[in-house]
């Protein structure tokens, strides 16, 4: 999976023959450069991608450090845990509730639907 400057994500197929095969997928989700892309470690068909911060108010916001954080990566395969990596090298684990990282039988169902 790789995103492109002009903010598809384009999901590829190793194993495909020739060239259509081996694009299984184009997303159009960004009007600028798609940054970042990750896949969800227990659902892979979900991912996240980031592009020109242009959100204004936090989904979600935790204070985990004071200095500005750098990384960060979520633990494969449940989602539970993130490690956050800040400005000054100081690495912090936080633990997810369940309502964050575990999926309801509901939620599979439009999660699918999202395009």
């Amino acid at each position: 999976m790789v995103g492109t400057e002009q903010g598809r994500i384009v999901l590829c197929n190793c194993k495909g023959k020739n060239d259509a095969e081996k694009i299984a997928n184009v997303f159009l989700g960004h009007c600028g450069p798609a940054y970042a892309l990750q896949r969800h470690p227990n659902f892979s068909k979900t991912f996240l991608s980031v592009d020109n911060w242009t959100q204004n108010e936090p989904t979600l916001s935790i204070q985990v450090v004071d200095e500005s954080l750098h990384c960060l990566r979520v633990q494969e395969p449940h989602g539970r845990l993130v490690a956050c990596g800040s400005q000054n090298g100081i690495v912090t684990l936080i633990e997810v509730s369940d309502n964050l990282c575990v999926q309801e039988k509901s939620e599979k169902g439009l999660m699918n639907g999202v395009k």
